[in-house]
């Protein structure tokens, strides 16, 4: 017998099924639930991004991009040939290095093995 709460349950007594019920239920719902985080963890071949934005959309050429909405889509499409770390120093993005002539007229990119490169007319 166990005693919570001032009331003793009887494995036989309503009570002690009702609990035992509950604790079944309880351990199944949370291997349905680890389950199903698990199944996402799966590689697919195809990938996509959605994003809700509010607003109209504008131009998606990044020099030209105005509004909010745009530029949030824009930063997730577009990766730069540098970026800013959290202290504002430029880094690594899609070039692996860079190289500024001793005149600082001309900065040579050099980009990642395996970048892929799009320019559309």
């Amino acid at each position: 017998m166990e005693k919570k709460g001032g009331i003793c349950y009887n494995r036989n007594s309503i009570y002690g099924q009702v609990r035992a019920v509950k604790k079944t239920l309880a351990v199944f719902l949370c291997v349905v639930l680890l389950a199903g985080l698990f199944s996402g963890c799966r590689k697919s071949a195809v990938s996509a991004l959605y994003l809700a934005v509010n607003g109209t959309a504008g131009s998606f050429d990044p020099q030209i991009a105005a509004g909010d909405a745009v530029r949030i889509v824009v930063r997730n499409s577009f990766e730069g040939l540098v970026a800013l770390d959290e202290a504002g120093v430029p880094v690594p993005a899609a070039a692996e290095r860079w190289t500024v002539s001793p005149d600082g007229l001309v900065y040579t990119f050099y980009l990642r093995k395996g970048a892929l490169w799009h320019v559309s007319d």
